[in-house]
């Protein structure tokens, strides 16, 4: 089973103010790359945002370079797939069993492809009833050994209808 973590520019405007259970955008990502560690048996794929290599100065705060900085050691079951790799964020998608986002759009993405979604921060999907939305640190384990172990909260088919619905309304009615 297959975790995607697809995390925000680190700088990016849409995280300030918005943590919620983590006090950040690494402590959580340090946080999901221990749970990943003791568990084997899953494989995490986190996806560094590309427009990381894209915008001028983005690379001030690359996720993989703080991976690789903080993290030399990750075990097998945990790939790293750099902002300049042409491998696509939707095909990620369809692979995973479950989705990992802080405050990206691809939150709702993961949901209209009925992907059971951990919501880390405050962002204007969360708390619309097609993700699982992350509260506290403390039962971040649970939430995520629910999900990957197939027990997420919800039916796919509630989680792409909720999803389609709020995308339906956030793009074209607001």
């Amino acid at each position: 089973r297959t975790a995607v973590l697809f995390p925000t520019i680190t700088w990016d405007s849409a995280l300030f103010e918005k943590h919620v259970a983590f006090t950040g955008v690494f402590d959580w990502i340090d946080r999901t790359i221990e749970y990943f560690k003791k568990h084997p048996e899953y494989q995490l794929i986190i996806r560094a945002h590309p427009a990381e290599s894209l915008l001028p100065g983005s690379l001030r705060e690359s996720v993989a370079a703080y991976i690789a900085h903080h993290h030399p050691d990750l075990t097998k079951n945990i790939l790293v797939v750099p902002s300049d790799m042409p491998v696509s964020s939707y095909r990620l998608m369809d692979l995973s069993q479950c989705g990992l986002v802080y405050a990206s759009s691809t939150g709702m993405e993961l949901g209209v492809r009925g992907v059971p979604t951990l919501v880390a921060g405050e962002v204007h999907f969360r708390r619309k009833g097609f993700t699982i939305d992350v509260d506290n640190v403390s039962t971040y384990a649970w939430q995520l050994d629910a999900a990957m172990s197939g027990r997420a909260p919800m039916r796919t088919e509630d989680i792409i209808e909720g999803a389609r619905r709020y995308a339906y309304f956030s793009f074209f009615r607001t």
